[in-house]
């Protein structure tokens, strides 16, 4: 990673909104420590997780291995402006990809969608900002194509959460894709 990445100026100067995740939670001494869970966060709020801009979406990547992905494809998580153009490409070797989340904010229902290339088994759940699990929406087997599920801002127990920020997760074959929803 370089310098850019965490902060504002290349020769360092105050931390942008990916340093400010870093600084919280994902440093070992000076370095940050690269990981699934820091990977799956959106620090700058533009819809695109940190290890979707940094070509590493599952954040496997280790100190000392190649780079993952196209170095000329890495775009700024910690820069809301930066952010990849050919994501749903990059996504084929997922084979699914995730379309849309509308409407972003909502009130009462929020609906996503999302296409399969090939019959999978899918996952689909609601998470808070703590990444405390709110509701599992789906569960299940399903052939190719696209599809959709709605979220009606309630919980597994069936009692409508509070406003904020949630994410919802699609999961399909291993693979994991986050987007941030907010809920007025």
């Amino acid at each position: 990673m370089s310098c850019m990445n965490c902060h504002t100026m290349m020769s360092g100067g105050p931390r942008n909104k990916f340093g400010q995740t870093v600084e919280n939670g994902y440093l070992n001494g000076n370095n940050v420590v690269w990981s699934p869970a820091l990977a799956n966060i959106d620090s700058d709020g533009d819809g695109f997780t940190n290890g979707q801009e940094l070509q590493d979406p599952n954040g496997l990547w280790t100190a000392g291995a190649t780079q993952p992905g196209d170095l000329n494809k890495v775009t700024n998580p910690g820069n809301a402006n930066s952010f990849p153009t050919g994501v749903l490409e990059e996504l084929a070797d997922y084979q699914f990809s995730f379309n849309s989340v509308s409407p972003n904010p909502f009130s009462n229902t929020v609906n996503v969608s999302y296409t399969l290339a090939k019959p999978s088994m899918v996952f689909v759940a609601i998470y808070d900002i703590e990444s405390n699990l709110i509701k599992n929406l789906l569960f299940e087997n399903q052939n190719s194509g696209n599809y959709q599920i709605n979220w009606d801002a309630t919980n597994n127990l069936g009692n409508r959460v509070q406003m904020g920020i949630y994410f919802v997760q699609i999961r399909c074959n291993n693979n994991s894709i986050f987007k941030k929803i907010i809920l007025n």
